[in-house]
């Protein structure tokens, strides 16, 4: 039976793999490669950190493990790079500038501010995905709520809202412990769509149907 326990644990550990970011020039002109190394977080997430290697394979620069990392190269020559750690990070752990091959800490409060936001810029579909796993099962739930009026109704209403809950703590073990996505923000992006949809529902105009009096005044047509 402990061997039956045991099973998932070895099938679910994978070598460390690596992402390629980019590529940067060093002073020297030799061009260094930029990547993401993981190891294996079996049932966690996997750690990450970034790695500056050169062509030999030597390492010029790495960062420490994290929850996530996050590089940004919205810059001529410079990339800026975040990283995230613990369970539910707001505000990154560790900012540096990456200019040829090297790996600068930077101090700045406008940049830790920035890395609120960082992660859609090289994920921005996976936290699309996640809001949108997030809005689906309570539309299911809208749907299956919004005529109780029997008793068969009720109970498919009943099933829907349990099966509503399961998938959303579902959701939340894949957010919070699988995933390298960031809650924070991902609930700072549902927020923000809700309040976006409200705002679009009330604007959006409701047709009533005509009155009594209105039917009687319209002029019969012939």
């Amino acid at each position: 039976m402990s061997l039956v326990v045991l099973l998932p644990t070895t099938a679910s550990a994978h070598p460390p793999y690596e992402s390629r970011v980019r590529v940067v020039t060093d002073s020297d002109g030799h061009e260094l490669e930029v990547v993401k190394s993981y190891d294996d977080g079996v049932f966690f997430t996997d750690p990450v950190k970034l790695v500056v290697r050169h062509p030999r394979g030597k390492t010029v620069a790495e960062t420490d493990y994290g929850r996530a990392i996050t590089v940004v190269c919205a810059f001529s020559s410079k990339c800026v790079v975040f990283r995230y750690d613990g369970l539910m990070p707001i505000l990154p752990q560790d900012v540096w500038w990456l200019g040829e091959g090297n790996l600068s800490t930077s101090n700045s409060v406008a940049l830790r501010l920035l890395g609120v936001a960082a992660p859609l810029w090289d994920n921005g579909l996976g936290y699309l995905f996640a809001v949108g796993l997030f809005f689906l099962p309570l539309a299911v739930l809208r749907v299956a709520w919004s005529r109780p009026t029997s008793i068969n109704g009720l109970l498919v209403a009943l099933v829907g809202l349990s099966a509503t809950v399961l998938l959303l703590l579902i959701w939340l073990y894949v957010v919070v412990l699988l995933s390298s996505l960031l809650l924070p923000l991902v609930v700072i992006l549902i927020a923000t769509l809700s309040v976006l949809m409200r705002k679009t529902l009330r604007r959006r105009p409701t047709m009533r149907p005509p009155t009594a009096a209105a039917v009687a005044s319209d002029p019969p047509t012939s």
